[in-house]
């Protein structure tokens, strides 16, 4: 199962477990008032989130994927390996300590591209 929200109650969980199986959509409840999906369900089932407009207690970023259309998107982090030394000077002369800059990188699970 893949987790489709989190809630800090547990009511709001239930209502959107409600919501999804009058859809049709199996769904669970976890501990800490997460809501999970099946993999298969996962599409349908974040439409009904974005729906009802709670992308924001999802830890998907709500972004489609552009190579399989996803949205088994997630915040992967900061991506350290593509420094610009350039910038790490030059902020560190003018201002006296490197700013790190980095981009945020973000990954589907379902097709593991890189956005």
């Amino acid at each position: 199962m893949l987790i489709l929200a989190q809630f800090k109650r547990r009511e709001k969980a239930q209502a959107l477990a409600d919501v999804l199986r009058a859809r049709g959509l199996a769904s669970r409840l976890g501990d800490g008032g997460e809501v999970g999906v099946e993999p298969d369900d996962f599409e349908a089932a974040f439409a009904v989130l974005a729906e009802a407009e709670l992308v924001a207690a999802s830890p998907w970023t709500g972004e489609a994927c552009p190579a399989c259309g996803g949205h088994q998107v997630r915040d992967s982090g900061v991506d350290w390996k593509h420094a610009s030394w350039a910038f790490l000077l030059l902020t560190a002369a003018l201002l006296g300590l490197p700013l790190l800059w980095r981009r945020r990188v973000h990954r589907c699970q379902a097709c593991g591209g890189e956005l």
